[in-house]
Parts: structure tokens; C-alpha cells; sequence
């Protein structure tokens, strides 16, 4: 029981947190700031929201695992094979936005098709971005103690 309280208290910390910066992401396409800030400001923070909302529900994971006796280590095969794919996909508007670069203009024209979807969009990029979040932070893992 005391496990779920604390978790529940937890999650709700978490959706305070949403509360507010969904309204400020709100406010950013509202028609009085229509102009006044920049595209790339607006996809960052479109990129970063939901990766910090991903790592947010992945900490009481990490807090489990750092309880736990054994060696501390970063399983980085399982944080790259996740990472790489879902960051281009949370990404792929902001590689388009910086397409003039020489690098990101080839890897633009590789995630193309991700940008063309827009009616699904946002969807797979808040999904893609909260993904890599949550496996950055569960990718932290205790060796067994050999003892």
C-alpha cells in the first residue's frame, strides 16, 4: 500500500507539471504571439516536453533500481537501439527546420515521409519523444552482486 500511495502522489506531481506547460504551449500558438517566435523554438519545445514528461515517469523505476544491491551500470545497446530510431522520429520536423545545414539536409531527406504524415504527426512525435525519454532513464541498471 505504501508503494501505490507513493507512486499515485507521484504521478499526480507529474500531471501538475503538464497542467502548466501545456497551457504554455498553448499560449505559444495563440494568435497574439502568431509571428513573434521563431519555428525552431516552438518544435524544441515540442521536442523536449515530452521526452522530460518520459524520464519523469521513468524515475520511480530508477528509484527502484538504485534500492537494489549490485553494481551500477548504463545498458547502452538497449538506451541506442531505442534512442536512435525514436529521436529521429521525435525530431524529423526539426531536422527539416535546420534542412539548410549540409548533414541534416541528407537526413531530412531521409525522414521526409515522417514529416509528410501531419494529420498523425504529433501524435507519433510526443509518443517517440516520451519512448525516449523513458528508455534514456530505464536503461540505468544494477549488475547482481557477486558476493
Amino acid at each position: 500500500m505504501k508503494r501505490f500511495t507513493f507512486v499515485f502522489a507521484y504521478i499526480l506531481v507529474v500531471i501538475l507539471f503538464m497542467v502548466p506547460m501545456n497551457q504554455l504551449v498553448y499560449n505559444l500558438y495563440s494568435s497574439d504571439n502568431f509571428g513573434k517566435i521563431s519555428p525552431i523554438t516552438i518544435e524544441l519545445l515540442h521536442v523536449c516536453y515530452p521526452i522530460i514528461v518520459g524520464v519523469l515517469l521513468a524515475i520511480p523505476y530508477l528509484v527502484r533500481t538504485l534500492r537494489q544491491p549490485g553494481n551500477l551500470y548504463y545498458d547502452r545497446i538497449r538506451a541506442l537501439a531505442i534512442g536512435i530510431p525514436t529521436f529521429f522520429v521525435a525530431t524529423a520536423v526539426l531536422i527539416y527546420l535546420l534542412s539548410s545545414l549540409p548533414l541534416l539536409g541528407f537526413i531530412s531527406s531521409l525522414l521526409y515521409p515522417i514529416y509528410a504524415l501531419n494529420d498523425i504527426y504529433s501524435e507519433v512525435t510526443a509518443i517517440a519523444s516520451v519512448i525516449l525519454g523513458y528508455a534514456l532513464v530505464t536503461s540505468v541498471k544494477k549488475s547482481e552482486s557477486k558476493e
